[in-house]
This record gives structure tokens, sequence and C-alpha cells, in this order.
């Protein structure tokens, strides 16, 4: 039997080969930074500059080019806007999508053990455990599951779909975890 995949959900992943500790020592001089506080609870998102780091920006941009290559959306992907989100003890970020861009990411820098890894939402979401919830399978799989947990990792990114529903977990350690998020769209000539 063949089973076809109508429909399916990208997601992009690698490790990024880049020294951190400069991003950090940015990272952690900020101090006048607009707290932006959209998605994230406890802890903080400050809106960086695009040139806040141009060899990052440089990595990001080609990966996000191949991945829409790869999906045939259309090229050139620019950086439309990244922000860090800092994580101390206890804060989170809630369930949310990057409307009016067409990839999103994350770039993990500090990841203390415990300290929450990235969960995607199936976009069928609680529709899914009507008629397929625990008691009517076997084990979760990418049919099966409501949400998907991805490890977070230092320097490991990860690249959406802006419309995909995502959250991040509650950080349970003293130590702070701190990754840089990032929308890019398609610009026109």
């Amino acid at each position: 039997m063949e089973i076809i995949d109508l429909f399916k959900v990208p997601i992009a992943s690698d490790k990024i080969m880049l020294d951190k500790k400069p991003i950090l020592n940015k990272i952690n001089k900020i101090k006048n930074y607009k707290n932006n506080k959209r998605s994230n609870v406890g802890g903080k998102q400050y809106s960086l500059k695009k040139n806040f780091n141009l060899k990052l920006v440089e990595i990001l941009e080609q990966k996000a080019n191949l991945f829409a290559k790869k999906l045939d959306l259309k090229v050139p992907l620019k950086l439309d806007h990244m922000w860090v989100n800092i994580n101390k003890k206890d804060s989170y970020n809630i369930s949310h999508l990057h409307p009016q861009c067409q990839l999103s990411g994350v770039l993990y820098l500090d990841v203390p053990l415990n300290s929450g890894h990235i969960i995607f939402h199936n976009p069928v979401g609680k529709i899914l455990s009507y008629d397929w919830g625990e008691n009517n399978i076997n084990r979760y799989n990418n049919y099966t599951a409501s949400t998907l947990t991805m490890r977070a990792e230092s320097l490991r990114y990860y690249l959406f779909p802006s419309w995909l529903i995502h959250e991040v977990e509650i950080n349970k350690t003293n130590k702070k975890r701190m990754a840089i998020s990032f929308n890019f769209k398609y610009e026109s000539n």
C-alpha cells in the first residue's frame, strides 16, 4: 500500500559553526533596549538591529534562502526582524506564530540543561485528538501527534514556516537560556 502525504510541514535544522562568545557579550551589554514582551512570560525579548552581527545575519539569510528554494518559495528572502529571548528561571514563551513573513526561526546560544525545548504544534491542532486521541493510537508519530518537541542545544537553529504555531518550555534552571529569533520576508525588486 502506498501512503500519500498530502500536506507536510517542513522544519529545517542544523548547527551553525560560529563563535558565540562575541554575540553573547554584546547581548549581555544590552541595557537600554525596549523589552518587547510579545510571547515571553517572565523573561525578556529585545529587538536587535540588522547590523547587530553581520556574519550571523549573512549565515541565517543563506540558510533561509536555501530552505526557501527547497520549498519552492520565492527568493531572495531578507531578514525582516530579529530579537533576543532571555529566559531566566521559570520563564517561557507562550504559543504563538509570526504573521506577515514567510519563514521564521530561532538560533539557540546558551542552553543550560533543563532550560526548555521548542514545541511545534500540528496545524490540525486539537481536531486530531478527537478521533486519534491516546486511546486510539499505539504511539505518537508525525501522523498522530498534536505537538512535536525539538531539542534546544547551543548553536542549533530551526527554520520553519511563519504560520507554524510554536512555544518554548519553561526554564527550570537557575541559569539563563538565550536565543535569537528572526523573521524572513520575500522582497521583490
